[in-house]
């Protein structure tokens, strides 16, 4: 399965709900990456990856959405 959105940091604020998100494909991400924990001490986390190199690593995603991977 393919991650296509993942929506991370929401919070109930003094105006209501927020919650940011990364789509591939918009504001130049062009690829997100599950990293699932693998023993005491490690953290499930994901990758987003941007066409300019950088990457930032999310450690508390509210929702993931996945797509069926093209053959």
């Amino acid at each position: 399965m393919k991650i296509t959105a993942l929506f991370y940091n929401w919070y109930a604020g003094p105006y209501g709900e927020e919650v940011k998100s990364y789509h591939v494909g918009f504001n130049k991400v062009i690829k997100i990456i599950e990293h699932r924990a693998c023993g005491e001490g490690d953290r499930w986390y994901y990758d987003v990856i941007f066409s300019d190199s950088h990457r930032e690593r999310i450690f508390n995603p509210n929702e993931v959405v996945f797509s069926e991977e093209e053959s």
